[in-house]
C-alpha cells in the first residue's frame, strides 16, 4: 500500500494533468463543451468551457484509491463502482444531451438504493438532545431522500466558478473535523482524496473558468458528500442531523428556495439561485466577490458546526431555527430586489 501523502500528491498532479488534456481535447472534438448559447450557466459566461472536471476528479480519486488501498476495502465494492459507473455515465449523457428530469432522478434513486446496499443507512437521527430512531422501512427512504437531496443541492450551487468546487472542500473539511470529534475513522478513507482533487481543479475552475465541474462532477461530489455525512457523523447509532445541516445549510438553503420558488418545475434552469441574487443584485455581476463570499459564509456555518458539536449541543435545535428565520428574511430581500 502506498503512503497518504504520496498518494494524495500523485491524486493532485492526476487531476491537473487529466483536466489539461479532456479540456484540449474537449475544445478540439466540441464534445463535453460547454456552449454559452444553451447551457445551464446562460447569462453568466459568455465562451465555450469543456464540462470535464468532473470526469477528471472522478478517475483521479479512484485511481488514488486504487494506490492507497489496492482498493476500496470500506465498500462493499460491487455497489460502490456500479454507483461510480452509472453517475459517471449519466452525467456525461446529460451535459451532452440534456437528460429528462424524470430519468435523472430515477438515477439518483438507484444511486441511493446503491449506497444503501454498501450499509449506507439511516436508523436514527440526533438534533442536539434529541435522539430520534427510525423504524425501517422508513430509515431506507430517509436515506434514500437524503442523498437525493445531496446530489441535488450540490447540482444546483454549480452556477459561478470555483463556488460548487470550494464549497465541497469546506463541507468536507467538516465532515473530517465532526468525525474526528465522533471518533469514525471512514471519511479519512475518501474524503482527503476529494479535497485534494477538488483544489486541483479549482485551479482551472476559479475565475475565469477554464473548466466547468460538469454533471459527473457535482453528482459524484453530492453522493460523497451525503455518504461520508451519513457514515462520518453517525455515533452509537444516531446521524448527527443537526451538525450536517449547519455545515451544509448553503446548499441545502438553496434547494429549498428553488423548490418554493419553481414549485412543480423545479427542475428547470433559471437564474434565481440565492448565488446568481448576489451577484446580479449585490456584488454588481463580480463572480469572484460572490464566490469567495459564500465561501466565507461556509466557513463561518462551519465554525459554529463545530463549536456546537464541541461545546453547545443543546443550542444545536435554536441555532438551525434561527438560522431558518435569518434564511427567510434574506430570502424575502432578495426576492423584492
Amino acid at each position: 500500500m502506498m503512503s497518504p501523502p504520496l498518494a494524495w500528491s500523485i491524486v493532485f498532479v492526476l487531476t491537473a494533468g487529466l483536466i489539461f488534456l479532456l479540456r484540449r481535447i474537449s475544445l478540439w472534438t466540441g464534445f463535453l463543451l460547454d456552449n454559452p448559447h444553451n447551457n445551464s450557466k446562460a447569462g453568466i459566461h459568455t465562451y465555450p468551457v469543456p464540462s470535464v472536471g468532473g470526469i477528471a476528479v472522478v478517475i483521479a480519486v479512484m485511481i488514488g484509491i486504487w494506490l492507497r488501498y489496492g482498493g476500496f476495502e470500506a465498500w462493499n465494492h460491487i455497489p460502490f463502482y456500479l454507483t461510480v459507473l452509472i453517475l459517471v455515465a449519466v452525467g456525461i449523457i446529460d451535459d451532452t444531451f440534456i437528460v429528462n428530469h424524470r430519468v435523472k432522478l430515477v438515477t439518483q434513486a438507484a444511486i441511493a438504493m446503491l449506497t444503501i446496499g454498501s450499509g449506507i443507512v439511516i436508523q436514527g437521527v440526533k438534533l442536539g438532545p434529541l435522539q430520534i430512531a427510525v423504524a425501517h422501512p422508513f430509515d431506507y427512504f430517509l436515506t434514500i431522500f437524503y442523498v437525493m437531496g445531496m446530489i441535488n443541492a450540490i447540482n444546483m450551487i454549480d452556477g459561478l466558478d470555483g463556488l460548487a468546487g470550494g464549497t465541497g472542500v469546506i463541507i468536507l473539511t467538516g465532515v473530517l473535523i465532526g468525525s474526528y470529534l465522533l471518533q469514525n475513522t471512514f471519511p479519512y478513507m475518501l474524503a482527503p482524496f476529494i479535497i485534494v482533487a477538488l483544489v486541483a481543479f479549482l485551479m482551472f475552475n476559479f475565475h475565469p473558468a477554464k473548466v466547468f465541474l460538469g454533471e459527473v462532477g457535482s453528482m459524484f461530489l453530492g453522493v460523497t458528500l451525503a455518504v461520508l455525512q451519513i457514515r462520518g457523523l453517525t455515533s452509537g447509532g444516531y446521524f448527527y442531523l443537526g451538525y450536517a445541516i449547519i455545515i451544509t445549510a448553503f446548499p441545502i438553503t438553496d434547494v429549498l428556495w428553488s423548490i418554493v420558488r419553481r414549485g412543480k418545475h423545479y427542475h428547470e434552469r433559471d437564474l434565481g439561485h440565492l448565488h446568481h441574487r448576489l451577484y446580479f443584485n449585490v456584488f454588481n455581476k463580480s463572480q469572484p466577490k460572490t464566490v469567495l463570499t459564500l465561501w466565507g459564509i461556509n466557513l463561518l456555518l462551519l465554525g459554529i458546526g463545530v463549536l456546537t458539536l464541541l461545546y453547545y449541543e443543546t443550542l444545536c435545535i435554536p441555532i438551525l431555527l434561527t438560522g431558518i428565520v435569518g434564511v427567510a428574511i434574506i430570502l424575502y430581500v432578495l426576492k423584492r430586489r
